[in-house]
């Protein structure tokens, strides 16, 4: 993943103790996604199908308040891996496809991977980041893996 000027990467990872498909369920899940995304923003939610080539609509707010952004899936392996890209953000209700607000998140990349040959498995992410946010990012990103393990491992 090449960084790009302005950015930083966060690489962080966590073993859980389930199966593939229970981690992928707590990554893709949607009460499963409210859950541990509610760390970066309460109220966080998406639109969209998991899928490659598709777009997944990440948001917060409501109405005018609304504020996220969209990401295309570049890479989709159920079970194993996926990447996205950040295409637009969305400020205000508005979706911003130009502009400073835009250009700060344009192409971010953001991977899950899972490996491991049996459980417990590795989930690991790989974020890029505005410099401006990566501290709370990177300190936002462990939380979000506990609770994805704690999540998983409950069910």
């Amino acid at each position: 993943m090449a960084i790009t000027e302005g950015r930083k990467l966060i690489e962080q990872s966590i073993e859980i103790d389930a199966s593939r498909a229970a981690i992928w369920q707590t990554i893709i899940g949607k009460d499963e996604f409210e859950d541990w995304a509610s760390i970066f923003h309460e109220g966080s939610r998406y639109e969209g199908e998991y899928r490659e080539g598709g777009h997944i609509r990440f948001i917060g707010g409501e109405g005018d308040e609304e504020m996220g952004m969209t990401v295309e899936i570049t890479r989709y392996e159920p079970g194993v891996a996926m990447r996205t890209k950040v295409v637009n953000v969305v400020e205000s209700g508005k979706t911003i496809n130009e502009g400073p607000e835009y250009d700060e998140w344009a192409g971010i990349e953001e991977v899950y991977d899972i490996s491991g040959e049996s459980q417990p498995f590795t989930l690991s992410i790989r974020n890029e980041a505005p410099v401006r946010f990566y501290d709370d990012f990177q300190s936002q990103w462990k939380d979000v893996l506990k609770r994805m393990k704690s999540i998983t491992e409950s069910k």
